[in-house]
């Protein structure tokens, strides 16, 4: 498999930093594919990696003791298809790589906080107008959570998680289901980002 080249890439989405580790290529797309539907642990691993970079490039400008790790969820067909939550692991995973680093001095948790409330079907043959429609309004704060009585927004950062950003649709109503509850996320990451943003 081709190396990819690293590279943080922050610019912002809806008033929030988005940090991506690298831009979207054949590499990553091959990665993700491998990752979302076959359950590559090495494939996730690199995308892993990927969202690293991004984090190290959030937090560098952030100054919080502690964050949640919140991932962008997928609809309930494809969950259970798959017989995982992909982005659940993706995270996971991410903060196992976050342990491994003894030079960390925030402490990182899982917030699986947002859920999709309505139908929706598979974002990656759709176009950007597409994608905004099937996805608007779709996404919650998850009911069944209780850590919604425990986030204290001012002392703790809220980090959006996600393999690959094209249009930004998902973060943006990610961001929406978020701040309807009053909550307002630090930043969003995101292991690659299409090209087509910036130009």
């Amino acid at each position: 498999m081709k190396t990819i080249p690293p590279s943080p890439i922050p610019f912002e989405l809806d008033n929030v930093k988005i940090c991506a580790g690298s831009l979207y290529s054949d590499t990553t797309s091959a990665l993700v594919l491998l990752a979302k539907e076959e359950n590559s642990t090495n494939a996730r691993g690199v995308l892993v990696d990927l969202l690293y970079i991004g984090l190290r490039e959030a937090v560098s400008k952030l100054n919080f003791a502690s964050y949640l790790l919140i991932p962008m969820p997928s609809s309930k067909t494809a969950n259970r298809k798959r017989g995982y939550k992909h982005s659940v692991l993706l995270t996971r995973a991410l903060l196992k790589r976050i342990a491994s680093d003894t030079n960390q001095r925030s402490n990182f948790y899982l917030g699986d906080l947002i859920d999709i409330k309505r139908k929706t079907v598979d974002q990656s043959q759709l176009n950007a107008k597409q994608r905004r429609e099937n996805l608007q309004g779709a996404f919650e704060f998850a009911q069944r959570s209780t850590s919604k009585k425990m986030l204290l927004p001012h002392d703790q950062g809220l980090l959006l998680v996600d393999d690959v950003m094209t249009t930004g649709t998902t973060f943006i109503e990610a961001i929406r289901a978020l701040r309807i509850e009053g909550f307002e996320p630090s930043a969003a990451l995101c292991a690659c980002v299409s090209g087509k943003r910036f130009y």
